[in-house]
């Protein structure tokens, strides 16, 4: 038991040595032929939240949804039903405590954003952000947060 506890703490700072530096970063499948999508659905979106912000999901969901909605409408794209869709968009959280000072404790909070094929099921296209705060996020800042994240999206498209 004691390795298991182990390893995991070591591949969470590992992971937190990787991210630290970096703010955040896209990824997207090579030479996939992008211009085969016009239609997308959005799945579920996460209901829970992180230790300092334990509503974040469901006070924030609304707002996600509609901003990831409005943004690849405004790319050209047409929301339809999740059989019908040529792509689909799920959304992504997660967080770690990290050490903020004497006087308190900040999160590590990480968006991820990932675009999947409808027909092959694997993941096209991926972007995440991270953001560390003590402090709860406004509507304001995810919606900002999340059309930051869209606007590579599709790549090669400008």
């Amino acid at each position: 038991m004691k390795l298991v506890t182990l390893t995991a703490t070591v591949a969470m700072a590992g992971l937190l040595a990787l991210i630290t530096g970096c703010e955040t970063s896209h990824v997207h499948k090579e030479s996939f032929d992008f211009s085969q999508y016009h239609t997308f659905a959005i799945g579920p979106l996460p209901t829970g939240g992180t230790h300092w912000d334990p509503t974040l999901g469901a006070r924030l969901g609304p707002t996600f949804r509609q901003t990831l909605r409005e943004t690849l409408i405004g790319k050209g794209f047409k929301e339809v039903p999740q059989g019908e869709a040529d792509f689909q968009v799920k959304l992504l959280f997660d967080y770690s405590p990290v050490p903020e000072d004497e006087f308190g404790r900040q999160e590590l909070h990480m968006f991820e954003i990932h675009i999947s094929d409808s027909k092959s099921n694997q993941v096209v296209w991926s972007n995440w952000r991270k953001r560390t705060k003590s402090r709860d996020m406004s509507p304001e800042t995810a919606r900002k947060i999340v059309a930051e994240m869209l606007q590579p999206f599709p790549p090669g498209a400008h």
